[in-house]
């Protein structure tokens, strides 16, 4: 069965409209605002598709996913401490701002397909791209932060699936599972 194009692109379409507007409110701001804004989208994009789709093991590896992210950057921060190219803080290595968008994107891209992460890695390249730009970090920061991100994503995250559902269910004369199934 073809699909039609808005089935098709409705996780762009998502990712884009969720973020857009984010993008406008920090325009007329710094750089740095608009790392931070998009930083903070793409998770709550990611978990925005998990309640959409109804999918909370997606969400449960989500929320694993981005607390090893954010653990391991806090660790690494405090373990190298690596100055910023501007010399005002010494927790560049890796960039928390890269870790959590490729964190999310790789959630997205590995729990839903390419149709939806290939959105969520261009949003996450260019927080990268903000932070170096914005002389926050280097590359070597941006690249072990979305190395990280990444990395902590594969773990957790596998694909989803809506061809089998589990639902439970409670009465009054008992409880059970019921598995639900489409091809």
């Amino acid at each position: 069965m073809q699909k039609s194009l808005f089935h098709i692109l409705q996780p762009a379409t998502l990712i884009v409209l969720a973020l857009l507007p984010t993008l406008t409110w920090a325009g007329d701001s710094s750089r740095n605002t608009q790392a931070d804004v998009l930083a903070i989208g793409l998770p709550i994009v990611a978990y925005t598709l998990t309640g959409l789709k109804r999918d909370r093991q997606g969400a449960w590896a989500a929320t694993k996913s981005l607390g090893l992210t954010t653990v391991g950057t806090l660790a690494l921060n405090a373990l190298i401490n690596k100055d910023t190219p501007t010399g005002d803080a010494d927790d560049a290595f890796p960039s928390g701002h890269s870790a959590i968008a490729f964190s999310s994107a790789a959630f997205m891209q590995r729990r839903y397909g390419w149709r939806t992460g290939l959105p969520a890695y261009a949003v996450a390249g260019y927080v990268g791209w903000l932070r170096v730009e914005t002389d926050e970090h280097d590359w070597a920061d941006v690249l072990g932060g979305a190395a990280l991100g990444i990395v902590s994503s594969t773990l957790f995250t596998q694909r989803w699936s809506d061809k089998v559902a589990f639902s439970p269910w409670i009465g009054p004369h008992g409880a059970g599972l019921v598995v639900h199934a489409r091809w």
